[in-house]
């Protein structure tokens, strides 16, 4: 048995949309417990089915039982958390709740069983965060027949063989699970978090690679925006030693043209330098996550 219990992708803020969604998974599967007996027809609305559109969005939040409940606790806190931080709490919620109802919508096309559970929105929650952050590790907690211990794992890894498990699944039609919701979900989260990234909504801190860095062509350093990048200067050339100046004249012949960047501070204090010619166009700072719009001139 393998379990993922923490990962060191940066989360600088609290994921409050992550903790009330984790909450009310707890709330819900205990109202379900208390009402299951005499009220089940309620319970029934929120259940996956076809021609039940409440079902949707209502399934995320019914679990089997209290292992089922657990389980997809322990991926959405492991995996969700930097991904909310990222995205906004709002956004985050909606995020959650649409990428339910395509692993629902997916589920229904392809199988067609009625289905409960989390798992399809937290699989596209898993996959944003492969997009995003595939090279942080994930701590494992591994049990084997009578020995346990832990590793570290890099995400991709550990993420693209739950894929394949999912897949296996769907394709041979295992019963027990609903993968297809699993396939669905992770499709869907996947796209979602390229085209975030490459049109600009989501920006990565400077030590952060994304999976489209990893497979593709690295990106051309001074079309990237940033904070500055410290300037250490030599108070004489005879102060300075022979490898420093050998340095120092390097850097002179790669640095951009005089003026090819502007300067600008961002309303949470950093420092972002941008090239010229990008004046006008918008990002999203990499510390608070603030829209911000590149000036004309100041530098």
């Amino acid at each position: 048995m393998f379990i993922p219990y923490r990962v060191d992708a940066s989360v600088r803020r609290w994921p409050i949309a992550n903790l009330v969604i984790l909450a009310l998974l707890v709330i819900c599967y205990a109202l379900e417990r208390a009402l299951m007996t005499e009220h089940m027809r309620y319970i029934a609305l929120l259940v996956l089915a076809k021609g039940n559109p409440i079902g949707l969005f209502g399934y995320n939040f019914l679990h089997g039982d209290l292992l089922h409940l657990a389980g997809n606790m322990l991926f959405l806190w492991v995996f969700g958390n930097a991904v909310c931080v990222r995205v906004g709490n709002l956004a985050y919620a909606f995020i959650f709740l649409a990428l339910g109802a395509v692993a629902g919508m997916t589920h229904l096309s392809l199988n067609g069983m009625p289905a409960i559970g989390a798992s399809g929105a937290i699989n596209g929650i898993v996959g944003m965060f492969l997009v995003w952050f595939p090279t942080s590790n994930i701590s494992v907690f591994y049990t084997w027949f009578v020995r346990m211990g832990s590793f570290q794992i890099r995400s991709y890894w550990m993420i693209l063989f739950w894929l394949i498990f999912d897949v296996v699944g769907a394709a041979f039609g295992l019963s027990g699970v609903a993968y297809w919701a699993h396939v669905g979900g992770f499709a869907a989260g996947f796209g979602l978090a390229v085209f975030l990234l490459e049109f600009g909504h989501i920006r990565l801190e400077p030590d952060e690679k994304s999976l489209l860095q990893l497979l593709g062509p690295q990106k051309d350093p001074d079309d990237e925006l940033g904070p500055i990048t410290p300037r250490v200067a030599v108070a004489s050339a005879a102060a300075a030693t022979p490898a420093l100046r050998r340095s120092a004249r390097t850097a002179t012949m790669l640095a951009p043209p005089e003026g090819y960047f502007v300067s600008f501070p961002c309303a949470c204090g950093t420092e972002l330098r941008a090239p010229r010619k990008r004046a006008g166009q918008e990002f999203t700072c990499s510390r608070c996550a603030a829209r911000r719009t590149i000036p004309e001139g100041r530098d």
